[in-house]
């Protein structure tokens, strides 16, 4: 086997490592202009704050007054709150029945959500939500059984003519509030 210390040629005649260079050079801009473009594309500001897309609760509820046996509860609120879900849906162990949510959120901070359903197990549907009991809120002459839920979230439930009404709220001023919101 021959070891050679010449340069290839190239058809010119001339050595190739100036060449090699200038293609790898030449592969090395591209790929920093397809990163950039992608970076271009991609790229968001550190100090961007998610946004939260506001959906239409009324409207869900005029979609589904038809299937519901209830009047759903919506809860009117500052319009700096914003109704981030709002669905209906059949109570799985009872087709008949169905469960009404909305939630509304506040500077990404605060949160509160209603969960409606005239199931037929309204023990079960409230586990659902609920880790352990905590005790009983009485307001605007309504008792309201508290509960702690996941996330370190409060609940209120009360069970009147077949329904079983939900609030959750991430602060027990705030769920206080909203309770007095409801009649």
């Amino acid at each position: 086997m021959c070891v050679s210390e010449t340069l290839p040629v190239s058809k010119s005649g001339k050595p190739r490592g100036r060449e090699t260079f200038l293609d790898m050079a030449r592969s090395m801009l591209a790929l920093g202009v397809a990163v950039g473009l992608i970076l271009l594309v991609t790229w968001r500001p550190a100090d961007s704050k998610p946004t939260v897309s506001p959906v239409d609760a009324h409207a869900v509820v005029v979609g589904a007054i038809g299937q519901l046996t209830f009047t759903p509860l919506e809860l009117d609120l500052a319009s700096s709150w914003k109704t981030t879900t709002a669905w209906v849906e059949q109570v799985p162990t009872d087709i008949s029945k169905h469960h009404w949510h909305v939630s509304y959120v506040k500077n990404s901070v605060e949160y509160v959500a209603i969960d409606q359903s005239d199931t037929s197990a309204p023990e079960v549907f409230v586990d659902a939500f609920v880790n352990s009991r905590v005790g009983t809120e009485t307001v605007n002459e309504i008792s309201w059984k508290t509960y702690a839920g996941e996330n370190s979230d409060l609940v209120a439930t009360r069970l009147e003519d077949g329904l079983v009404t939900i609030v959750t709220a991430n602060s027990y001023p705030l769920l206080l509030k909203i309770l007095s919101k409801i009649n």
